[in-house]
């Protein structure tokens, strides 16, 4: 089977599984809408049901760009190993720059630092154009 090609035999089970998580999505949203049905559960429930949805969303989406990552670096002429090993300094790299990012523009919002945010800004953009 070639790439981009399409194995008929799946196509229903796709479908399938596409309307399925659709009515669980719709069902989770009627939960939180419907004042009778947001009685049932507790604000507790909610708040992990959202935090582990929202992880596993981030997760699934994360090793996607990383096996992505992962084929460019061996298509650009890296060995195996070393393609992994490129492809997750670059994860982890990103994942830094998340963190400094977010705990800088929480500590802004808290003080009011408006040069602080500025001149971290800057920064940041300098720091992405050198890459």
């Amino acid at each position: 089977m070639t790439e981009g090609s399409v194995n008929s035999e799946n196509v229903g089970v796709a479908f399938g599984l596409v309307i399925g998580a659709g009515a669980a999505t719709s069902l989770g949203a009627a939960v939180v809408f419907v004042p009778a049905l947001a009685k049932l559960a507790s604000r507790r429930t909610l708040a992990a049901a959202l935090g582990l949805s929202a992880g596993v969303m981030v997760y699934v989406s994360l090793i996607e760009i990383f096996n992505k990552a992962n084929r460019h670096f061996e298509e650009a002429g890296f060995p195996t190993d070393e393609a992994y090993l490129y492809a997750t300094i670059s994860f982890f790299s990103g994942v830094f720059v998340m963190v400094v990012r977010c705990t800088d523009l929480t500590e802004n919002i808290h003080h009011g630092m408006r040069e602080k945010k500025i001149s971290s800004q800057l920064l940041t953009l300098l720091f992405l154009y050198l890459l």
